[in-house]
This record gives C-alpha cells, sequence and structure tokens, in this order.
C-alpha cells in the first residue's frame, strides 16, 4: 500500500509568499464561480464539479512534484471521481422522484459536460461523442491508490451529506469508471439530443435561444476563469466613476488641442467642425436611448468615430454603470493606432491583445499573462482574431476572456471586413452575450452590413445630421489594364500623393516593380529601402529625393510593416515630395492616411468605399479623385476572385460600378445600401446559423475556431532574421525624437525588441533563430518565459504558403517555424513578395 498525503494538506501549487496554498481551498473558490449547491439540479452539479476539477492533484506522486516542469495527469481523475459522486447524487434525485422528466435530461447531460470540461480545462475543447473521454487515457494515467479517498470522501460530503457514509476505494473508482463509460455512450445518445428542447422548457423560451447560451460556453468560461484567476491570485479590474469623470475631462482637452493642431492646416476649420458636432450629436442621442444592447454610428471617414465612440462609451461607464471598456478592430495597425489616441484622449493606461502583446519585457509571471488573456483592465484594446476566440475557442484557456465581457461597453470598429459567411454567426453569439454578460456593443464605420439575418433585434442606430462637402469623385474605368498600363498612369499622374491598392501581393509587387524600373529609366531621384537601412541619417536622404515609391504586402514582417506605414505617413505630412504607395487592402480599412489620387482595380464594393476613405481624408484640397479599373493581370485574368471569391459579391460590385461616372462621395456611399441589399437577398449566409443546435447537442468541432477573415488555407511560419540588430538601431533613431504618436509607438516597440534580446543574451537577431532551434536550451524556458521568447520571434514571422516554404526555407520537419534560407532573399522594397507565384494569390493582406 503506497504512503499517502492527508488530503486537508495536499497543496494546489507552491507556496506564495510563505504561504500554503491548499488544494480544497482552492477547489472550494472554484466550485463557487461555477456553480450553486443551494440551488437547481444543474447548478448543484457544477458546484460538485468545482469540488472535483483537480482532485487528481491530491495523489502523493503529484504531491512530490509540485514544483517539477513535469507531473502526472490530474484533470481525468478529476472527472471519474466528479462521475461517481454526480451519478450518486443523480440516482438518489431519480429515486426520490425529486426531479420531472425535463430536470433529469438536464441533470444527466450536464454530467456529460461537466466530465468533458474537467478533462479538457487544461487543453483542447473537445466533442461529446459516444466514447467516454476517459478511454483515451491509458490505465497507468489513472490511479486513485496513492490519493486519501477517506479525506477526499470526508471533504465533499461535508457538502453533500446524503452521499454513501463510505468513502469509495480505489478498485470501486475504477470498476465506476467501467460501468460509466457504458452509461456515457446511453446518455449522449438519447439525452444530449434532447437538451435544446428540455432546456427551452424549464426556462419557458424557444429553442433558438437556448441553442445559441448553450454556444456561448459561458458556464465552461465561469470554470476556467476561477480556476486561473485563483491559481494566479488575480483580482478582476474595473473602471470606477471618478476614472470615468476625469477621463470625460480628459477626453474634451485632447479634442480642443486636436483642433488646434488641424486649424493650422488649410481649409482644415471645416473637417473640425464637423467632428465636434458629431461627437455631440452621437453623444446626446446615446443618452436619450441608452437602454438598448446593440447600437450602430456610422460616420463618414476622417470625423473621428473612434474618439466619439470612447466618449459614449465612457457616457455608458456613468450612466449605465459599465466597468470596462473594450475596443476591437480586424488588424494591427487599426489597433496600435487607436490604442494610442484612446489611452491619450482618456489618460487612463490601455491594454493591448494580439498576437504579438507579450512584446514585454515586463511580463514575467503567471499572473501578468492571465491578466492580458482575461481581459483585466479599465480600457482593452483587442483584435477581431481575439474576440473570435472568446466566443468560438478552440482551447479552455482561450476562454478566460470571455467572462470580462460582463457589464463591459464593446466597440467594434470596422466591422465590414468579417467575412460575410461567418458575419451573421458572430452576431448571434454577440447577442447572446448582450442578454447574459449585461454588455453593450456599439458598431462603428463608414459602411455597415446588414444585422437582420444574424441578430433578433435590430441595432438602435445613433444618427447625426453631420454631413461633410464631397471630399472625392469616384470614376469606372472599363478599359482593360494590365500591370504596364497601371505603371504608365502612375507615371503620368501629376497628383502629388498617390495609393494604389492592388488585389492581391502579386499584383502589387509587380506593379510597384513596374513604377520603380521607369523612375530608375528616367534617373530620377528616389528613395530605395533597400539601401536606407544601412544610413543611419534616413531624414537626410529623404530630404534629397524627388520621389519617395513605397510597396506595402502582407508578406513583411511585423516590424517591417509598421515601419513603412509610419514612413508613409511622415512622408505624406512632413515632406514636400511626390509619394507613390502601391499596396495590398492594409491600407484600406482605419489607417490615417489621406491621398490626393487613389487607383483601384475592381473588387468588391466595400472595399471601394473602405479605400475611398483614404483620399482627401482631412480635407486639404478641393476634391481628390479614385478612378476603379478594370484590371486583368497580364491584360488576361481577373485576379480578384482569389481573393473575394463569392460570385454574388463580385456580381453586385460590377452591377454598380459600371454605372459609376464622376459620383461624388454621398451619391458613392449611397449606392453600398443597394449592395448589401441586394448580395444578401441572393445569399444570405444563415446557413451558418444551422450549426448552433448541432454544437450545443455536444459537437463543439463544428464552431470551434471559427475566424473572422475565412482564413482556411495552409499557412506555415517562416523567421527572417530582418531587420538586423544595426538595423533595428538605425529604425529606433529614425522614430525618436519625432512628435507623431506612430513615430513614438513604433520607437518603443523597436526598445521592446532590442531589451528582450539583451534579457535572452542574444546579439544578433539571426541568434533568436539559433536559440529557438536549441531544443534543450528551448525547452528549458519557462511557460511565461517561452510566452515572451514566442512574442520576440513574431516580430520577424511571416505566413507562407507550402509552395514559398518549399523554395526558401531551410528544411526542418521537426519544427513547426522554419528559417529564410538566406536572408538576403528578404527585401526591404517588397519583403517576399517578389518571390511569388500564381499559387500563392490567396496571401493578399
Amino acid at each position: 500500500m503506497p504512503m499517502v498525503i492527508k488530503f486537508e494538506d495536499c497543496l494546489a501549487r507552491p507556496d506564495i509568499n510563505g504561504e500554503k496554498q491548499l488544494l480544497t481551498t482552492h477547489l472550494e473558490v472554484v466550485a463557487q464561480a461555477w456553480g450553486n449547491q443551494a440551488n437547481s439540479y444543474e447548478e448543484q452539479l457544477y458546484f460538485l464539479g468545482g469540488l472535483c476539477h483537480d482532485l487528481g492533484k491530491a495523489r502523493t506522486e503529484w504531491q512530490n512534484k509540485l514544483t517539477a516542469n513535469k507531473r502526472p495527469i490530474h484533470s481525468v481523475l478529476g472527472a471519474i471521481i466528479f462521475t461517481f459522486y454526480a451519478h450518486e447524487l443523480y440516482q438518489q434525485w431519480e429515486k426520490d422522484l425529486l426531479a420531472d422528466k425535463n430536470e433529469r435530461t438536464i441533470a444527466k447531460t450536464t454530467i456529460l459536460k461537466i466530465s468533458r470540461d474537467i478533462c479538457d480545462h487544461h487543453g483542447k475543447l473537445e466533442d461529446i461523442i459516444a466514447e467516454s473521454p476517459y478511454e483515451q487515457f491509458l490505465s497507468k494515467d489513472i490511479i486513485f491508490i496513492d490519493i486519501d479517498l477517506i479525506g477526499l470522501h470526508h471533504f465533499i460530503s461535508k457538502y453533500y451529506p446524503s452521499l454513501n457514509e463510505k468513502a469509495p476505494s480505489n478498485e470501486i473508482l475504477l470498476k465506476n469508471k467501467k460501468a460509466f463509460s457504458k452509461q456515457w455512450a446511453k446518455w449522449q445518445a438519447l439525452e444530449m439530443s434532447n437538451i435544446i428542447n428540455k432546456k427551452a422548457k424549464i426556462e419557458n423560451t424557444n429553442e433558438n435561444y437556448i441553442a445559441r447560451l448553450l454556444c456561448l460556453r459561458d458556464k465552461t468560461a465561469s470554470f476556467i476563469s476561477a480556476d486561473r484567476f485563483h491559481a494566479a491570485q488575480i483580482d478582476e479590474v474595473k473602471i470606477d466613476k471618478n476614472q470615468v469623470k476625469s477621463a470625460i475631462e480628459h477626453i474634451g482637452k485632447y479634442c480642443e488641442l486636436s483642433a488646434e493642431e488641424l486649424i493650422k492646416k488649410d481649409k482644415a476649420s471645416t473637417i473640425i467642425e464637423k467632428r465636434l458636432q458629431a461627437q455631440k450629436e452621437a453623444l446626446e442621442i446615446y443618452r436619450n436611448n441608452s437602454n438598448n444592447d446593440i447600437y450602430t454610428l456610422v460616420l463618414p471617414t476622417g470625423l473621428g468615430k473612434t474618439i466619439t465612440a470612447t466618449r459614449i462609451a465612457m457616457e455608458s461607464c456613468l450612466i449605465n454603470e459599465k466597468s470596462r471598456i473594450i475596443y476591437t478592430a480586424p488588424y494591427l495597425s487599426i489597433l496600435s493606432q487607436a490604442s494610442l489616441e484612446i489611452s491619450q484622449a482618456t489618460q487612463i493606461d490601455v491594454m493591448q491583445h494580439h498576437h504579438l502583446a507579450f512584446m514585454s519585457e515586463e511580463i514575467h509571471e503567471d499572473k501578468d499573462i492571465i491578466t492580458l488573456e482575461s481581459w483585466q483592465s479599465e480600457i482593452v484594446c483587442t483584435s477581431f482574431n481575439q474576440l473570435f476566440r472568446a466566443f468560438f475557442p478552440k482551447r479552455a484557456q482561450e476562454l478566460i476572456r470571455l467572462p470580462a465581457l460582463q457589464n463591459a461597453f464593446i466597440i467594434i470598429d470596422e466591422p465590414q471586413i468579417i467575412n460575410s459567411a461567418v458575419w451573421n454567426l458572430f452576431l448571434a453569439q454577440l447577442e447572446i452575450a448582450c442578454k447574459r454578460y449585461n454588455c453593450k456593443v456599439l458598431f462603428i464605420s463608414a459602411t455597415l452590413p446588414p444585422f437582420e439575418y444574424g441578430l433578433q433585434n435590430t441595432p438602435y442606430k445613433i444618427e447625426t445630421s453631420v454631413t461633410v462637402p464631397a471630399r472625392y469623385i469616384v470614376s469606372y474605368n472599363d478599359l482593360i489594364h494590365s500591370e504596364r498600363e497601371i505603371t504608365q498612369k502612375i507615371h503620368t499622374e501629376e497628383s502629388q500623393s498617390i495609393c494604389v491598392v492592388m488585389n492581391t501581393i502579386k499584383d502589387a509587387c509587380e506593379v510597384f516593380i513596374n513604377c520603380k524600373d521607369t523612375i530608375m529609366a528616367e534617373q530620377k531621384n528616389h528613395i530605395s529601402l533597400n539601401n536606407i537601412l544601412g544610413n543611419e541619417e534616413i531624414d537626410a536622404v529623404s530630404t534629397k529625393s524627388e520621389i519617395i515609391i513605397f510597396n506595402l504586402n502582407g508578406l513583411m514582417t511585423p516590424i517591417h510593416k509598421a515601419f513603412i506605414i509610419a514612413f508613409i505617413d511622415y512622408s505624406l505630412k512632413l515632406l514636400n515630395k511626390k509619394i507613390i504607395v502601391i499596396s495590398t487592402q492594409i491600407l484600406e480599412a482605419g489607417v490615417d492616411l489621406s491621398f490626393t489620387k487613389g487607383i483601384r482595380p475592381i473588387a468588391i464594393y466595400p472595399s471601394h468605399v473602405q479605400f475611398a476613405g483614404r483620399i482627401n481624408r482631412h480635407m486639404l484640397q478641393e476634391k481628390g479623385t479614385l478612378e476603379i479599373i478594370n484590371y486583368l493581370q497580364n491584360g488576361k485574368e481577373d485576379s480578384r476572385k482569389w481573393v473575394y471569391n463569392s460570385v454574388v459579391e463580385r456580381e453586385e460590385t460590377d452591377r454598380l460600378i459600371h454605372k459609376c461616372k464622376d459620383w461624388e462621395e454621398e451619391e458613392f456611399l449611397q449606392h453600398l445600401n443597394d449592395y448589401y441589399k441586394n448580395t444578401f437577398k441572393r445569399n444570405d449566409n444563415k446557413a451558418i446559423l444551422n450549426l448552433l443546435p448541432k454544437a450545443a447537442r455536444g459537437e463543439w468541432s463544428l464552431l470551434a475556431g471559427q475566424q473572422p477573415f475565412g482564413e482556411n488555407y495552409t499557412k506555415h511560419s517562416l523567421f527572417i532574421a530582418r531587420p538586423t540588430k544595426q538595423e533595428l538601431i538605425v529604425l529606433k533613431n529614425f522614430y525618436e525624437n519625432k512628435p507623431e504618436k506612430i513615430m513614438m509607438k513604433n520607437s518603443t516597440n523597436i526598445e521592446k525588441t532590442l531589451n528582450i534580446m539583451e534579457i535572452f543574451n542574444l546579439n544578433e537577431v539571426d541568434e533568436i533563430y539559433d536559440f529557438y532551434s536549441d531544443r534543450e536550451k528551448y525547452n528549458q524556458l519557462s511557460h511565461n518565459e517561452r510566452k515572451l521568447f514566442m512574442a520576440l520571434m513574431q516580430q520577424f514571422i511571416v505566413a507562407v504558403t507550402p509552395k514559398i516554404l518549399l523554395s526558401l526555407s531551410v528544411s526542418n520537419k521537426d519544427l513547426p517555424i522554419h528559417l529564410l534560407i538566406d536572408k538576403d532573399l528578404y527585401s526591404w522594397e517588397t519583403g517576399l513578395a517578389h518571390h511569388l507565384g500564381k499559387e500563392d494569390y490567396e496571401l493578399y493582406f
């Protein structure tokens, strides 16, 4: 008989500040958060689940390895002990006729769901299938003989005194595991199929509502959140009334200062007045209609919708007692810009959460990571990807942020970028979250898709009377343009600043190279970014150039893309040069850049509208122009079909755009409603909602991992050792001492990159991959150190398709991140885009 440790002495984790972290305390805290012992049968089972979830840690072997990196599996043991006690409770309820037929179905399905959750609470969220989760584990991992089962039983019986007086033995638990596996299969087949119907009857509501509620995974989220919060000793963070009042005052001052800056520029006073009027009207409308859950705010680009939305959010915190503001956006470029603006306007520190968010040398402990992933901040700025992971998680850890929606005000910026195929599914779960968590949502954009197919209730429209004079004119040119014709058009254009947004990376790269070659043939002085990073005086080189030409695409590292956007911003505002930008859709939405001329190969109508927002954005000229052209690659092939794969959306775009002849801004925007009306009439994209009932009945994999942009193609991570350390220093010197917000933000990011390299004793960027590929050294890193190291690596990673990977990477099948075979293959002008072949059209961001 192996030695056992008294159950009451077992620890959940190592001591913190000399204080013992008792397992019993942890189990009780989680139980109280997950269920309610004195409530319904369902809630009693959740409470029991909390008491049982970590019981596997009571094993002597686990306790002896408390501080080890690798410890025995514990989750399945907790699940098996839970089903033992839960089944006994259920049999008592059934025998004593305490539960009716509907309640018995709910009880049985709840036992299955809790068991599954306990098994999954440190990993992937699996489906509830006919086979019990216990069958997936090896018998050598399922051992109870070194647990103080008598002490454990006494602990459980304290809360459930009706249980059998005799504690279960190792043999009884193993026998019950085998017997319950058969019971599991019966309940999965007979009861899970009825869960929606039975729960709807108990709660006296419709089945559609119940299916959406069950798919919210709020009970699982309560469990995961309580488990992680108590383990890391985290307290919930909320914004208080004094902070709100101070922030409102600061926003007013910020708007005044912004107005003073713009008033110095020609003709800017008109747009300033419009911004102030829009904010004032929108705020008043919200004050008079503050009891709705979901709102929309449509404002023309350049009218300060981010600050207006933030001001409305602060008002909601004041009058609706909302306790957190969550701002979400599609791209990192928009997110970084907005978070800086919100922070400066409110004078409140803003938490950023995205795939590069761990780029902080201050993140060392579990507490730091859990705080970030659970959105414990007064104001959070996060990406659509992270928000989707809260609603459609693959792993249990991703659910930790869902409870942060409680009493939150959520701002969703540029929602039209969400793939129309998942738009209604997202709306359905967002609406149910508003009901469950008492949160409010504000959609903001110049263009919003329809809501009626995904929402059960119509959003309240915050409509201002603000209009702006026409800032641009749009025309469609139906002549066929190849790369050569676009190059000629750019070359002969007299406008001081020109932006061309192509549909694919390859298209953008080809046009850029053609333009550069044309400029060089005429021996005009222009900046070559391939050479500029070797020169510490970027400013001096810039002032000597006649033309500055940029390429921006998705085959560039994050640091590279950030530099290009910052350099474009700097050039447009401070350099009296001709600026040419040839980009992919990265510049289409949210980026505060303004050009006099835009050229756009025909795409889909919302993309045209978004791009139009970059034309004469601040009304610093009479009228800008946007020319939409009939582009065919090599004059033969329509490349947009590889990006915009909906035939309906392309056809409706063509129907409208072929009529476009010198449309001014207002008329151009009005036709967007026709586009949405007709596309959703032809394909309402409601079929995806049929996944909700199936997922609610246990097929969670149907929803797990749904993404906002429909990225369903295979991508691989390729590490590129550019910029080098010397190039990083050059960039940092360029950014420093410049007043522009975007420069200060990038300077901080470069500094963090260099600091983290120092933490890991890395003298050059090449050494980052060497460290990663040294598995012995890498595996010695703690969980938190790995998070920090991987965030550092992400700054130098590009997502590529299998064919690029095969041709450009060092072969290493054992590592998920590959290495570019020669860093000189990477260009500071085009990234990896110049290596593209037709196989990579799906890579366009």
